[in-house]
């Protein structure tokens, strides 16, 4: 049997700071109706927001997905992964960053009823760096499931705190990022997930590693 890990991982660097929390709330999707393509195994759902300037302070971002089935379809079936990227930043010419942001698994909704609903947060605070001013921000959905009958219903809502923030983040490095083999005795996944060498700014005084993960 074969099998695999999909491993994204960033190192984030901060510096100490100090500056009445104000909630806002940014929605990339607003109850979008999200189906596959059988042709292809994925399908993708973009769109632009604007998020608050470089100059205002942020206390928290969690990222909230909220999933429900569609008003005129049944609930889809299967456990596809799904994905949450940040693309771009700045405008439809600025060069693609692509950061993955968050990941789950769609349940198993045969059988769920047309009111079922369920909310799944996520800090991502220490993407703050990036969501500032007009991003675009990606839904990548998978699956092979027929597409004319069941599906999801989904909004991409990032909740943004304003006020002083724990940390000011000052780099983001992407380390891997992709999908590697494991447990072949013939190909060690060390071949694949070599060391990655990168110099810390200066002003940095700490550093955090995120691994996202499944399988």
């Amino acid at each position: 049997m074969k099998k695999y890990l999909l491993v994204l991982s960033f190192v984030s660097f901060f510096t100490s700071a100090i500056i009445a929390a104000d909630t806002l709330h940014v929605t990339s999707h607003k109850e979008v109706t999200v189906v596959t393509d059988p042709s292809t195994g994925g399908k993708s759902y973009k769109s632009w927001v604007v998020f608050p300037s470089a100059g205002t302070s942020l206390r928290k971002i969690n990222l909230n997905v909220i999933f429900g089935c569609p008003g005129n379809m049944r609930c889809a079936d299967w456990d596809y992964l799904d994905r949450i990227y940040i693309r771009r930043k700045g405008g439809v010419n600025a060069p693609s960053l692509n950061y993955e942001i968050g990941h789950m698994l769609t349940p198993y909704g045969g059988a769920f009823a047309r009111n079922w609903n369920f909310r799944w947060q996520v800090d991502i605070t220490d993407f703050s760096l990036l969501l500032r001013d007009s991003v675009e921000i990606e839904y990548f959905h998978t699956g092979y499931e027929p597409n004319e009958d069941r599906g999801w219903k989904i909004t991409v809502d990032f909740e943004v705190i304003k006020g002083s923030p724990i940390v000011l983040p000052i780099a983001i490095h992407r380390i891997y990022d992709g999908i590697f083999r494991y447990g072949d005795s013939t190909k060690s996944i060390e071949t694949e997930l070599k060391p990655v060498k990168f110099r810390a700014n200066e002003k940095s005084e700490r550093a955090r590693i995120f691994v996202y993960h499944t399988g």
